[in-house]
């Protein structure tokens, strides 16, 4: 299987959509003189942004990173999953150091009042401490394949199986997350002028750019994968990825299909994200039915192992 390149796979792991695609920031001096008094050299840390910024331990930092990852209102052991997910994601980035700057995780900001506002003032409370405690019961926790920390995908839903990873991923395989068409949203609809088409797809073409009266004729799904996600597709004389197609045009999934509608255009996506490892819906779906934190990831990722750092 071909290699994917290293941007495409920092794009995946990072890309779950807003408002989840975030993580909660601490601000001001007081929050960072507080976390600073529990933050050494030699334990996980981050190192907070701006001018009043200061170390915060990985463990106090990563229930703001689940918030803005996951619905909170979730079962928990869907949550305890996220919670081993992020952790796991942080100290691969961070190295040898354990240790890195927050502008170097790629991860957008929620401030705790918008959170309030996604969730509700009356419910901020219970849900994130709900997080926390997911948090906390999986202190240290993360996955590896053969010794060495997983890049831990994972999507808001697949299409109803995931995607099987390349070579350098062999652990993230194509399951069935059937349950994923169920989700609210699952199914999703775009009409667009083919002026605004073009002007989208243009920007990932090297060459020539199509013009308006060539779309959609110019444009051929050539190769899908077992799952149903778009691998290539031919825009005029050029082969382009699903995923570049998906990012290109704001699609909520790389699992689309581009057809005439009229003077129009239309794409229909299914599913949330990129596919890969972890679903989150389909995961919640099993936690009802009793399967631990554990239990989840060792069903979206394979051979892998659970392990305390």
């Amino acid at each position: 299987m071909e290699k994917i390149g290293k941007k495409l796979w920092t794009a995946l792991i990072i890309s779950i959509l807003i408002p989840y695609g975030a993580a909660l920031v601490f601000s001001g001096t007081a929050a960072a003189e507080e976390y600073a008094e529990y933050s050494e050299e030699g334990e996980p840390r981050i190192l907070l942004d701006g001018e009043n910024g200061g170390y915060v331990t990985l463990e106090d930092y990563l229930a703001g990173v689940v918030a803005g990852q996951i619905p909170a209102e979730y079962e928990e052991e869907t949550l305890k999953a996220q919670a081993i997910i992020a952790r796991t994601y942080l100290i691969k980035q961070m190295g040898e150091d354990l240790e890195i700057p927050e502008s170097s995780l790629e991860l957008e900001s929620l401030e705790t009042e918008q959170l309030k506002s996604l969730w509700g003032s009356k419910e901020f409370v219970g849900l994130y401490r709900k997080v926390e405690n997911a948090v906390k019961e999986t202190e240290g926790q993360v996955l590896t394949y053969q010794g060495e920390l997983i890049d831990p995908l994972f999507c808001r839903a697949s299409a109803g199986m995931t995607r099987q990873g390349d070579d350098l991923h062999p652990y993230l395989v194509s399951v069935d997350s059937a349950k994923d068409v169920e989700m609210d949203g699952f199914f999703s609809i775009q009409i667009w002028t083919k002026e605004e088409f073009a002007e989208k797809i243009g920007g990932i073409l090297e060459g020539e750019p199509v013009g308006a009266d060539e779309i959609p004729g110019c444009i051929q799904i050539v190769k899908r994968d077992e799952a149903g996600y778009v691998e290539e597709i031919q825009i005029g004389s050029q082969i382009c990825s699903g995923d570049a197609v998906q990012y290109a045009l704001g699609l909520p999934s790389p699992n689309f299909t581009i057809e005439e509608y009229g003077e129009k255009i239309r794409t229909a996506s299914s599913g949330m994200g990129h596919g890969y490892g972890f679903s989150q819906f389909g995961a919640n779906e099993k936690a009802k039915e009793g399967w631990t934190a554990q239990d989840l990831l060792e069903y979206y990722y394979k051979n892998i192992a659970l392990i305390s750092e």
